[in-house]
């Protein structure tokens, strides 16, 4: 729901608050921006926790507004992913390592806690992070971007292409390089970016922060 106060001019959403005027000078949290008197920012707030302030750039997720550090974690993956790791032939070992380290994590919570416990509220919830983690980590794996993902790409490309002639069985990619002018091969690189970033989405897009 959102609400707004006539007077302070907050839009409220959830446990973020965007300020349409700044009273004081801040700093975003993120980028480390200068927020002056005046400008709009987004703040938050956890309870007896610190306050969150983003510039617009940055903007402010209800994700981060927590004292969960896993639903932080998870989050920044899950939705910022693309910032963080980039999107190359290594970033999904890149991923998986974090979300591994994540799951590990989680396991030694619930394999600390006394066995009673273990069947509780908050004994299920470790077990279903990991289960989650788990099936995108072995998603994630399934993803071979050094083969399927180019090889569809090529298929993908040269549909576009049928002027292309004298492609080999092997290493298309490689002949491809050699033999694209230069906005070709840039063509040919950002639809495998795509392509390989929409295959990562749909996996983390299953994990629920």
């Amino acid at each position: 729901i959102t609400t707004k106060n006539s007077i302070s001019e907050v839009y409220i959403v959830g446990k973020v608050q965007f300020v349409q005027s700044a009273r004081k000078e801040w700093k975003c949290g993120r980028c480390g921006a200068a927020i002056e008197k005046g400008m709009s920012y987004y703040r938050g707030e956890v309870n007896f926790g610190p306050t969150f302030v983003r510039c617009t750039k940055c903007k402010l997720e209800s994700w981060e507004v927590t004292s969960s550090d896993y639903q932080r974690e998870v989050g920044e993956i899950v939705y910022r992913w693309k910032q963080n790791y980039g999107v190359t032939e290594d970033t999904i070992d890149a991923i998986v390592s974090d979300l591994e380290t994540i799951r590990d994590d989680c396991q030694d919570k619930l394999d600390n806690m006394p066995e009673g416990l273990q069947e509780g509220e908050v004994g299920q919830l470790l077990s279903d992070r990991i289960d989650q983690l788990d099936a995108a980590i072995d998603d994630l794996g399934n993803i071979d971007p050094e083969s399927d993902v180019k090889d569809s790409t090529i298929d993908e490309f040269l549909s576009a292409h049928l002027e292309i002639e004298g492609l080999p069985g092997e290493d298309r990619w490689e002949w491809l390089n050699q033999h694209l002018n230069a906005d070709d091969m840039e063509e040919l690189q950002t639809l495998y970016e795509d392509n390989l970033a929409d295959l990562i989405q749909e996996v983390l897009d299953e994990i629920e922060v």
